[in-house]
C-alpha cells in the first residue's frame, strides 16, 4: 500500500502487493515477504520480497515512518507570584491526539525542554519544547512571575497630607 507513514504509537503493517511488468498482480504463491521487526517508531524499515517458482530474484522495499509534529504545548502555570524561588512549570506537549510529553525535566525520550535562565525574579520567561525521537517540531511557551501583592497596613492623616504604610 503506502510506503510512508507518520508515527502513531501503533505498529505499521502495510499491505505488500507485487505486480509484474504489465501491472498484473502476481499470486502470493510466487513470492515470500520478509517483514522487518519493529515498525512502530520513526525510522526506515526494509521489506525483502523473494521470488520463487516462475519468478526469480529479490526486491527491497523501504517503509518510512516519519516523526509526528508537535502541534501544541501547555504549561501547568502561566503566572506565578514572586516568592524568591526558581519557577519550573510542568510542560504537556501533544502531536495531534498523541501525548508527546508531560514532563518537568529536561531529560525525556520524546522532547527536550529548555527553560530560560533565572526564573525567580519578576518578569517573563520562556520554555522551549523541541521534539525528538518519534516527535519533531519546536514550540515556545511563556510564563510570568508577577510582583508580590501589597496591602495598606496603616493610613495616618496629617494637615494637608497623609502617610501610608504598606
Amino acid at each position: 500500500s503506502s510506503n510512508t507513514y507518520t508515527y502513531s504509537s501503533k505498529t505499521i503493517s502495510p499491505t505488500v502487493i507485487v505486480k509484474d511488468i504489465k501491472g498484473k498482480a502476481i499470486s502470493s504463491k510466487n513470492y515470500t515477504v520478509a517483514i522487518p521487526d519493529g515498525r512502530k517508531n520513526a525510522g526506515k524499515y526494509t521489506y525483502v520480497v523473494t521470488f520463487k517458482n516462475d519468478y526469480e530474484g529479490k526486491k527491497k522495499l523501504t517503509l518510512t515512518i516519519k516523526p509526528a509534529k508537535i502541534t501544541s504545548a501547555g504549561l501547568s502555570y502561566t503566572a506565578y507570584t514572586y516568592n524568591g524561588k526558581v519557577k519550573t512549570p510542568a510542560v504537556t506537549a501533544k502531536a495531534g491526539t498523541l501525548l508527546a510529553a508531560s514532563k518537568r525535566t529536561t531529560d525525556s525520550t520524546n522532547v527536550d525542554l529548555t527553560y530560560a535562565k533565572g526564573r525567580k525574579s519578576v518578569g517573563s520567561y520562556k520554555v522551549t519544547v523541541k521534539g525528538r525521537g518519534n516527535y519533531t517540531g519546536t514550540i515556545t511557551k511563556t510564563f510570568k512571575i508577577n510582583p508580590k501583592g501589597t496591602s495598606i497596613s496603616k493610613l495616618t492623616k496629617g494637615k494637608k497630607s497623609f502617610t501610608v504604610k504598606w
